[in-house]
């Protein structure tokens, strides 16, 4: 968890700013293919540092992902709704946050404790296709 963390706040602090510089959604394709990787280098992991190095992974792709998500929802409306749509955007973010670990936990109980990693690594993937094909919707 220390790792993880760590890595967040040093990506958000020294790359803050690649989601307006290189665009949001090229951030997020990042951000979920390293989601991805750091999920299944957990979920394969043999030895703590490999763990470590996951759960790392994980954190530099989780740090940029909601600034950049938030940047595409802002594009998508008129300015007089932006402040609904920060809104919402956070609830929802912390709907997931809440729904996630039930959810995990159930699975844990089902599968055992590494497959809440595949399921982090496979919404990962999902969250990466879908953004991938809205984006190809949207002209992006």
């Amino acid at each position: 968890f220390t790792g993880f963390g760590i890595a967040v706040i040093v990506i958000r602090l020294l790359c803050g700013s690649l989601p307006d510089r290189l665009g949001a959604v090229r951030v997020e394709v990042a951000s979920l293919f390293a989601e991805c990787v750091g999920q299944s280098l957990i979920w394969i992991a043999h030895t703590p540092g490999a763990a470590a190095a996951g759960a790392i992974i994980t954190g530099i792709g989780v740090a940029l992902a909601f600034p950049a998500l938030g940047i595409e929802a802002m594009k998508r409306v008129p300015p007089a709704n932006k402040g609904l749509v920060v809104a919402l955007f956070s609830a929802f973010q912390d709907v997931a946050f809440g729904i996630t670990g039930p959810v995990t936990g159930l699975v844990a109980t089902a599968f055992g404790y590494q497959s809440v990693f595949a399921v982090g690594a496979i919404s990962a993937v999902a969250a990466l296709l879908l953004l991938i094909l809205t984006g190809k919707e949207n002209g992006v």
